[in-house]
């Protein structure tokens, strides 16, 4: 769907995106500004180029997909990867968009619950051709501040727009980086532990003594949390079919668990046989994704309907 965005005139000269124009003989500038239009609020899109493209471009001879892989490769993009779905994301987006308070909320995944990420959004490769944060405040002051400063000032403005010019034009030489930047990877971190504890939760109220046979789950340790991470895109394609939802919920670990319950073996009933008399699953056995196959194509879908 099509939304009404804001173009700032700056972006007719922004080099970087002219320069990458005349390197692939794609109408870049153009197309950036219609995939503004296609974003949602947080500058955030599905990564799929034949309907981008007839959104954007329906009348122009474009391979589209080569228009996003240009502008990957430069980090005005980033691409990412939740469950089996490719999206994409403006780095820059909110920074110069003003949204209509009107607009629906995003209901496109965030890149912090990306199983995987491709592009470099660390670089602050700004393509709405201006440097400066979209500007809320309405005091004069920083007008008043920028007279006193007179020609020291304006002298230290020209050497920052050709410093900003010279590391861009380096940024877009950079190769191409393959991990999230910092700040993505703290924030994946503290969803997959919001999710673990959830799922912590769920698993001690369901299972664990004194209403269940199993030992509580008490400290999320790294292996714990690993054990989480690697069951999400798992729980993410069941929470999609069965509940709608694009990201995994509280209640999805509730009825995992209930159904787990209903598993002698998995509930701690056994036989446990053996060498293994005294064996009883834990959190991160439960967690495996042959175990979890076998629970939800047993029950999950009869328990959620």
């Amino acid at each position: 769907m099509a939304r009404i965005r804001t173009v700032k005139p700056e972006l007719a000269a922004h080099e970087g995106m002219f320069d990458l124009e005349q390197e692939t003989g794609l109408p870049l500038r153009f197309a950036w500004v219609m995939l503004f239009t296609v974003a949602d609020r947080e500058g955030r899109f599905v990564w799929r180029p034949r309907t981008i493209k007839a959104q954007t471009l329906p009348h122009d001879a474009v391979d589209f997909s080569r228009v996003l892989d240009a502008w990957l490769t430069r980090g005005f993009v980033v691409k990412y990867r939740v469950g089996g779905e490719w999206f994409g994301l403006i780095p820059t987006f909110t920074k110069h968009q003003v949204i209509n308070n009107r607009e629906a909320t995003s209901d496109l995944p965030g890149i912090e619950d990306a199983d995987e990420v491709i592009g470099k959004s660390d670089n602050d490769l700004d393509a709405s051709g201006t440097r400066q944060a979209r500007d809320d405040d309405a005091c004069g002051t920083r007008e008043v501040h920028a007279q006193a400063e007179g020609r020291k000032g304006r002298e230290g403005e020209r050497k920052e727009g050709r410093e900003d010019q010279s590391s861009l034009r380096s940024d877009l030489s950079a190769p191409l980086a393959l991990t999230p930047p910092a700040d993505l990877q703290t924030r994946k971190a503290e969803r997959t532990r919001q999710i673990a504890e959830e799922a912590q939760q769920a698993f001690n109220e369901v299972l664990a003594k004194p209403n269940g046979l199993l030992s509580q789950c008490t400290v999320l340790n790294k292996h714990r949390l690993k054990a989480v991470e690697k069951a999400l895109p798992t729980a993410r394609q069941v929470c999609k079919q069965l509940y709608g939802a694009e990201k995994v919920t509280p209640q999805f670990w509730r009825v995992f668990f209930e159904e787990v319950e209903k598993d002698d073996f998995c509930a701690g009933r056994g036989p446990y046989g053996g060498q293994h008399a005294n064996w009883r699953p834990d959190f991160e056995y439960l967690l495996r994704e042959e175990v979890m196959a076998r629970i939800i194509d047993r029950g999950m879908t009869e328990a959620a309907a």
